[in-house]
């Protein structure tokens, strides 16, 4: 059990590194002060294209940050599960909800390549 789990906690920051999250959070906070600019909207087209850029960042770093909660969560119910504040039953719904994260987001990584 913890050896699948410390190779789902792998793949998942796999992931991060392949979709370089830190790059693309900086990205979508310089792209969203930027449409704090007053003159932002007097281009409509441009300015919703700039909008839609930022979204389809944060598809990709929302759903990363789901599964950094979720591997967080799961530590969290195995220390509890150590201290038996947690059942084993517990922590296997959490991992099959966190394997799922990880390979949703996997396979859109592979349909988009």
């Amino acid at each position: 059990n913890t050896e699948q789990f410390k190779d789902l906690k792998g793949r998942a920051e796999a992931l991060g590194g392949i979709f370089d999250v830190d790059r693309k959070l900086a990205e979508i906070a310089d792209e969203e002060e930027q449409t704090l600019d007053p003159k932002f909207w007097d281009e409509p087209k441009k300015a919703e294209l700039h909008l839609k850029k930022i979204k389809d960042k944060k598809i990709w770093t929302d759903a990363y940050g789901l599964i950094t909660n979720a591997i967080g969560d799961l530590e969290v119910l195995i220390e509890f599960q150590e201290i038996g504040e947690a059942s084993s039953e517990e922590i296997h719904a959490h991992y099959l909800q966190l394997m799922q994260l990880v390979e949703d987001l996997e396979f859109k990584n592979m349909l988009q390549s």
